[in-house]
This record gives C-alpha cells, structure tokens and sequence, in this order.
C-alpha cells in the first residue's frame, strides 16, 4: 500500500486526491507511522488513538519506571495494587516510593512481608529483561493479565469482544467509537452490559442509513472453551 501511494505521488498525484479506507482506526495506526517515519503528508477523518494512552498501556510503562529507578509516587498508586497487593495509600504519604518505610508500615501485618518482597523481585527482574519480556512477564509472571480479568468479571465487562466489534462497525462506517458515543465519564453507561450497547449502536447505523450484513470476529483466549457458547454468542449479537 505504501509503495502505490509513493507511487502515485511520484505520478504528480496531490496526496489530497488519494485516500485510504481502512474498517478500524487500529488498522491505520502502522501506515501512519511509516508516513510519518517517510514525512509523508497526511490527515485523518476521525482522530485516531494513541495505544500508549490507554490505561492497560500507562499501567504497564508504570511498571517499567518503577524498575529502572525512574517510577515516581504516581506510578507506585497506579500499579501498587494492581494484582491487589493490599497496600493502603495512606502507607504511600511521601513523595519519594521507599520500600522499607513500606515494610516499617505493615511489619505487625501478617503476610505483607511476603508481598512487598516479592513486589521487590518483580521489579528486579523487570528491570534484567528486554522491553517485549518485560511486557510479558507484568501480564503473566507478575499477574497484570489475571488483575484485567477479574476487574472485568467484577465489573460484568468484556475485556474486548463486543466492543471491538462495535468499534469496528462505528469505524468503518467513520462514526467515531464508542468511547465518543458513550463515554465512561457518564453514569448511565456505568456496568451497562454489551448487549444493549450493541443495540444502540445498530440504531446509530441504522439512523446514518447503513446496514449491518455480516460481522466477522475472532476470539483469541486460553480460557474459558468458547465453543458450547458460539451458537448462542451469534444469537445475542
């Protein structure tokens, strides 16, 4: 794709008179990458979000901080218990993290020793790993993966499902997503279920004229077994 549009350029053709169609906003992010990486000229129609904003994305650069000695009191509250870790943020008062102020806090608490030690060796190996291990082993080894699960178990969330598909059809057809039409700061969205935002997202199509003919979708996961559930899943979307 990247050739043709260099290409076309090197033709004479404004890059105004070419376009890109693309069914998400995630699709885009690597060409535009590589046009900015080129100097290429570009805009898009629908502002396309930055994956390093994302709260997944901000927990684990926290982490990382953290390990190279860079983390500041910010970044200890936003992951210090996320795995729970049962730390309390009146134990986090100075501006500076210190893990044995930390231990002072809690040493007639039972068991704490054990979670603050091996909060320690996590950040240690962290620190030893390249970025891509690093990434890994804070979802797997550290339990972050296991922390998303639950929260969204907790809070009767998909982790991503529904929602991808519902960004899908609202970026394609070049509506925004759902964090525009129903953003989380609004309190009748709050614990919704999927479903009935699907629902809504149909009539939005629906009132700009489009038709949804077939939706396309891809679970990737260890667990649990999807299969007994395909039938009724289509069903419901």
């Amino acid at each position: 794709m990247l050739k043709n549009i260099r290409e076309e350029l090197a033709r004479g053709i404004p890059p105004e008179r070419i376009a890109v169609l693309f069914r998400t906003q995630t699709l885009a992010r690597p060409l535009i990458s590589e046009f900015v990486r080129l100097q290429l000229p570009y805009t898009t129609r629908d502002h396309t979000k930055n994956l390093y904003d994302s709260t997944v994305a901000q927990d684990i650069l926290a982490y990382i901080r953290l390990a190279l000695g860079m983390g500041t009191r910010r970044d200890f509250l936003r992951i210090m218990n996320k795995p729970n870790r049962y730390i309390s943020r009146e134990a986090v008062r100075d501006r500076a993290m210190d893990f044995e102020k930390l231990r002072r806090y809690y040493r007639d608490k039972r068991g704490m020793d054990v979670i603050l030690d091996r909060f320690v060796e996590d950040l240690k190996a962290i620190r030893a790993l390249p970025s891509e291990a690093a990434v890994i082993y804070i979802g797997l080894r550290v339990g972050y993966i296991s922390y998303l699960e639950d929260r969204a178990r907790e809070n009767h969330t998909e982790l991503d499902g529904v929602h991808a598909i519902m960004d899908a059809l609202l970026g394609a057809a070049a509506l925004g997503d759902i964090g525009k039409h129903f953003p989380d700061s609004d309190e009748r969205y709050k614990g919704i279920s999927s479903i009935e935002l699907m629902k809504k997202v149909a009539e939005i199509l629906s009132d700009n004229n489009y038709v949804i003919e077939n939706v396309d979708s891809t679970i990737i996961a260890q667990h649990p077994k999807f299969s007994p559930y395909i039938e009724e899943m289509r069903e419901n979307i």
